[in-house]
């Protein structure tokens, strides 16, 4: 199998190793399995996010209602609760992605339907994606756990309509906007990244907790709301001229639907450049 892959293994206030590993060529004759078991799976831990390309040379599975090229993942059962996203880059054409989380039995357990994964629109390096992201609760004693993402046959005549990134360019840089919206074809091949964290971990510090009606002492330190904690912290990220931190937490933020927050990037850099004249 000619996949390229890129194990990303990290965490969002620990640094971690970075592991790149390139699988074995396996010819396209013996490319299609029957069976989840017989597939070559990369193992995550926790927290870590994997890129895969999918292409003619990815591994096949031919089982159950799956028939399609697949991307396939050990994910840890016995670290609690976990935030799993799913996200396909949208480049001429996307992968139009479907998943499902089977135990050792081949049981399906958790779906992630073709139906979940939301447009993000391009962001500042103009990339757009299809994401889907839910809390997985491995059952008690569940033993192995596999995530497998692919594509139903029925979607690869489809089409999704997204914003042209080339508008989006044309926009930032007042030049002639070209058309706003284009259709890309589905496809069997693009590529899928896989994002595995402890549930709310990057934001439980900084949720409010819900307050009783009958607590009448005033609470002597606020408690951030997400939106709050990203403003404060791509602000300081700018301030301090760390900017691809401030692009990774604009991401992060997008990623958790929390509206405007591309302007606050934007005041922050403008504020910034007039703060240093």
């Amino acid at each position: 199998m000619k996949t390229r892959l890129i194990l990303l293994v990290g965490s969002l206030f620990l640094s971690g190793c970075v592991t790149t590993t390139v699988e074995e060529s396996i010819p396209v004759s013996q490319r299609t399995s029957h069976s989840i078991f017989e597939l070559q799976r990369t193992t995550l831990t926790v927290p870590s996010t994997a890129t895969i390309e999918i292409n003619q040379h990815t591994q096949y599975l031919k089982s159950g209602s799956i028939d399609s090229p697949v991307a396939a993942f050990n994910i840890p059962a016995d670290s609690g609760a976990l935030d799993i996203k799913i996200s396909s880059a949208i480049k001429s054409s996307v992968f139009y992605p479907s998943a499902v989380i089977m135990n050792a039995q081949g049981n399906i357990i958790q779906s992630f339907n073709s139906s979940e994964f939301k447009y993000q629109p391009p962001d500042l390096d103009l990339s757009s994606h299809l994401v889907a992201e839910k809390t997985f609760q491995p059952p008690y004693g569940s033993g192995d756990v596999f995530l497998i993402v692919y594509t139903n046959p029925s979607a690869i005549d489809g089409y999704s309509k997204v914003i042209n990134p080339k508008y989006v360019q044309a926009n930032q840089q007042g030049l002639t906007l070209p058309k706003k919206y284009i259709q890309v074809p589905h496809s069997n091949e693009g590529i899928i990244t896989v994002n595995v964290e402890n549930a709310s971990a990057s934001v439980r510090q900084y949720q409010a907790q819900p307050q009783s009606m009958f607590d009448t002492q005033p609470r002597s330190v606020p408690v951030m709301s997400q939106s709050e904690y990203y403003r404060t912290a791509i602000e300081a990220a700018v301030t301090s001229n760390n900017v691809p931190k401030a692009v990774d937490l604009v991401k992060e933020a997008k990623a958790k639907n929390i509206e405007g927050i591309d302007q606050v990037f934007v005041d922050a850099i403008q504020k910034n450049t007039a703060a240093s004249q």
